[in-house]
């Protein structure tokens, strides 16, 4: 890797102020995504920081948790197409045909 703490300091800071995310810094500066990467985290956590928050311990409050409710059943009343790779569309008895026809045709090639 080249540089050393210091060059790769200077990068950081560089990208903070640009306004630009990681990949698009590194695509006009030439420099290689995956080593910027490791500058960010390796400095970080020198500084006992994560990418300039502070980092959680073991001995830290433990986060609340947020009951999020899920439903499981089908209703009898809808109709569900799966569209293969995890995906599926589901729809009460009283689709607008129109509707689901263009959902699908947005939806299938992705």
């Amino acid at each position: 890797m080249s540089g050393g703490r210091e060059y790769w300091g200077r990068k950081i800071s560089s990208l903070k102020s640009s306004g630009l995310n990681r990949a698009e810094f590194c695509r006009r500066r030439g420099l290689n995504y995956n080593t910027l990467t490791y500058w960010i985290r390796r400095l970080a956590d020198d500084a006992g920081t994560d990418n300039g928050r502070e980092r959680l311990s073991s001995k830290s409050k433990t986060l609340p948790f947020i009951e999020v409710p899920i439903s499981t059943s089908v209703s009898n009343s809808s109709y569900e197409i799966v569209l293969g790779a995890g995906r599926s569309i589901r729809v009460s008895e009283d689709f607008d045909e129109q509707a689901l026809s263009r959902l699908i045709r947005v939806v299938e090639p992705c």
